[in-house]
C-alpha cells in the first residue's frame, strides 16, 4: 500500500463547492474532489447554538501535498474558521500512481 491524504471539509452552498474544487484541481493541489449531497449540520458559533444546510466534500492528494493543499483550501474557503480535516490514508499502488501524476506539475 501506498500513502496518500484525504481532506475533508463544508460549504455552504454546491456552486462555492464547485468552484472550490476547480481551483484546487486546476492548480494541481488534488487529483479528486468528491461532492456530496447536503448535510445538515448542527454546531456552536459564539456562544449560540446554530444549524445550516453544508455541502460536505473530499480531497484526496498524496500524503506529502496535504499540508500545502490544506493551506490553500483555508485560503480559499468562505468560512472565517472552517473545519478542514486531514487524515492519513493507504490506497493501492495503482491509485498512488494516479494521484501523483495528477497533482504534479
Amino acid at each position: 500500500m501506498h500513502a496518500m491524504a484525504c481532506l475533508y471539509t463544508l460549504f455552504d452552498s454546491l456552486e462555492v463547492a464547485k468552484d472550490v474544487a476547480r481551483v484546487m484541481l486546476s492548480e494541481r493541489l488534488v487529483a479528486c474532489a468528491n461532492i456530496h449531497a447536503p448535510c445538515h449540520s448542527l454546531y456552536n458559533w459564539q456562544g449560540e447554538e446554530a444549524q445550516s444546510a453544508e455541502i460536505p466534500v473530499l480531497f484526496k492528494v498524496p500524503a506529502e501535498g496535504a499540508d500545502g493543499a490544506a493551506a490553500r483550501l483555508a485560503e480559499l474557503h468562505p468560512y472565517q474558521t472552517p473545519a478542514i480535516v486531514v487524515w492519513a490514508a493507504e490506497t493501492t499502488p495503482d491509485y498512488a500512481a494516479w494521484l501523483n501524476a495528477e497533482t504534479q506539475g
